[in-house]
């Protein structure tokens, strides 16, 4: 989408102003959230503007992320909290058109109970909640993917790798992208498992189970760390300390990066409402 180079920017010196703080970066676009208040907002740094978000009921829980819909050429903004105990509520937000949050009619099934972990992840316009129990007693509510579509603003669901289940003992699975495809991450006895979707086919799921065993990480950077994407045979690593890119097949470093900084590029999208900030 973008043609000029990227620029890094850290987190908290240069991209958040207190009380705000960093939750998702787009096109370029920053959203911070300030958790106190339960106010958001977008941020365009290179033009120096800020749309404020209307405010929110639900301050005491929330998940937000932000998406973009290419038929409508529209960013919007999720909002997950707790309905009630163990059901999940959600709102949504085109930025620059609605005034108020809408309210999403969400599946029957999106419920959660005190057993079950849940992990979020946004791609290619789809936000993921995963839904992972830890033990071997699933059901019907566990173990499984629902996605929140930004386009029509709809839900598909289908469920996780079965070869989760064997893991015992791993680590919690988290989301990534394994050359643009939608992938689930695990680490367990030294090693790194991910599974990548092969097709977009949610009514049957064909999941590629993929290794890669790193001494670095092993020695280093194994507890605190996992992987964020893999693009050809590079892998792009969050550490403990440092964030680097990896050689999967030689498992040597490439690069480093210190940890707390993000790349962005250049971006001219604004949104009716937009304020030039005055600091």
């Amino acid at each position: 989408m973008y043609r000029e180079q990227p620029f890094y920017l850290h987190r908290v010196t240069a991209l958040n102003q207190k009380p705000f703080g960093f939750l998702f970066a787009i096109d370029g676009l920053i959203l911070e959230g300030c958790n106190a208040t339960g106010t958001y907002r977008i941020r365009n740094h290179m033009s120096n503007q800020i749309l404020e978000l209307p405010d929110l009921e639900e301050t005491y829980f929330g998940i937000t992320s932000m998406g973009y819909a290419s038929s409508t050429n529209e960013y919007k903004v999720l909002h997950l909290y707790w309905k009630e105990v163990s059901v999940i509520g959600m709102k949504i937000l085109t930025a620059g058109v609605d005034q108020t949050w809408r309210p999403i009619h969400t599946p029957h099934t999106f419920y959660t109970s005190k057993n079950d972990e849940t992990i979020y992840y946004t791609l290619d316009g789809i936000h993921y909640i995963m839904m992972y129990r830890r033990s071997s007693e699933t059901d019907d509510q566990t173990n499984k993917i629902i996605g929140f579509k930004f386009e029509d603003e709809s839900f598909i669901e289908f469920a996780m790798p079965e070869g989760l289940k064997l893991l015992k003992g791993g680590s919690l699975p988290w989301g990534l992208k394994w050359d643009e495809k939608l992938s689930v991450g695990c680490k367990f006895e030294n090693q790194f498992h991910i599974w990548v979707l092969l097709e977009n086919n949610y009514k049957n799921p064909k999941w590629d189970e993929r290794r890669r065993t790193c001494s670095y990480l092993h020695f280093h950077t194994m507890k605190d760390s996992f992987v964020r994407s893999v693009s050809g045979d590079s892998a792009s690593i969050k550490g403990g300390l440092v964030d680097f890119t990896l050689d999967i097949k030689s498992g040597k470093v490439l690069d480093f990066t210190h940890n707390g900084f993000m790349e962005l590029r250049p971006s001219l999208v604004s949104f009716r409402g937009m304020k030039t900030r005055a600091d």
